[in-house]
């Protein structure tokens, strides 16, 4: 099942958008739409609506490939085919690599949401978002930069739209690995499976958490992947919310020898009977360490072969290699 393109009404505001930014930019870089990027390697290439990429990086970009590449500033619209679960899946992701704002601009509410490592925070019309990275180019535009420019488009955009994938769908595996969901499914003996979409504790401690691991791949000899799919049978495929890998990196677009770690956090409307037959796909497969996480009050649990303890002194450990996270640092 692919997503439909955007339709015309998406594109204009898309549009309206680059040109905004494209003039407070100036001389500084380069604003496009529909920017290719892949924020981490083994990572599908996705489609920034809108991006930002200074000019040094622009010039710097290959001809013929898609570096692993993560531009300072990218602008989503929210859309039937852009929706918020992708989108948000693809800002913990672009924030974790070196994005250093992520937008999402919502036509129904006629807000923009931006976030960083700091947080986020939703501009309603009649305020002006600061543009750092470029000197805080708002303050040139005037303060109705977003009121009076962007309100024309927000006026005509449609709202009575639905989502383009459901909960449950038999496709052939065929059609499951030649085709890219946003975001991505997984598929259990033929069914297509939507994954629960975290809330915001959800999606900022995965953020936090990919990243604390990250920043000591070299450290501890791992590879961290977020919403990586990974083979744990024939006809069974899964995507932890994060992936440790304790060597090299797999030879292909699928992880199908079993990885170190696998993490998963609690969203609300997750079922526990379903988390644990996610767990034991894992362990059966060879996985050595499933962790378990509730992202509002942060008990943990360590899953392995010989069964699962609670984190009773708030660090999750394992060994071989030696990883240790406090959880009181993932703040």
């Amino acid at each position: 099942m692919i997503a439909p393109p955007a339709r015309p009404l998406h594109t204009k505001l898309q549009k309206r958008i680059e040109r905004l930014l494209e003039a407070a930019a100036g001389e500084l870089g380069v604003v496009t739409t529909e920017f290719p990027y892949r924020p981490v390697p083994n990572l599908q290439y996705w489609f920034a609506d809108v991006a930002y990429i200074p000019q040094a990086d622009w010039d710097a970009l290959p001809p013929d490939v898609y570096p692993v590449y993560a531009p300072p500033l990218i602008v989503e619209v929210l859309s039937p085919s852009n929706t918020a679960a992708k989108v948000n899946r693809q800002r913990i992701v672009a924030l974790s690599a070196g994005t250093l704002e992520f937008w999402v601009v919502d036509a129904e509410t006629r807000t923009v949401q931006t976030t960083d490592l700091g947080g986020s925070r939703v501009y309603a019309c009649g305020e002006a978002v600061s543009l750092r990275m470029f000197g805080n180019a708002s303050n040139r535009c005037g303060s109705d930069f977003w009121l009076n420019r962007l309100g024309v488009a927000f006026a005509i955009i449609s709202t009575k739209e639905t989502s383009a994938v459901s909960t449950a769908t038999v496709v052939p595996l065929s059609e499951y690995l030649a085709a890219s969901y946003r975001p991505d499914c997984e598929y259990l003996d033929g069914e297509l499976l939507e994954r629960n979409v975290g809330e915001w504790d959800h999606s900022r401690l995965q953020m936090l958490l990919s990243q604390y691991l990250f920043s000591r791949e070299k450290q501890w000899g791992i590879i961290v992947v977020p919403e990586q799919r990974v083979q744990v049978k024939p006809t069974r495929f899964r995507v932890p919310d994060i992936l440790v890998l304790a060597g090299s990196a797999p030879a292909g677009p699928i992880v199908r020898e079993p990885p170190f770690l696998c993490i998963e956090i609690l969203s609300p409307s997750d079922r526990m009977a379903e988390m644990q037959e996610r767990i034991d796909d894992y362990l059966s497969f060879g996985v050595r360490c499933v962790w378990l996480i509730h992202p509002r009050t942060r008990r943990a649990f360590v899953y392995t072969s010989q069964g699962v303890v609670e984190v009773k002194d708030g660090v999750l450990r394992t060994d071989d290699p030696d990883i240790c996270v406090p959880l009181a640092d993932l703040e």
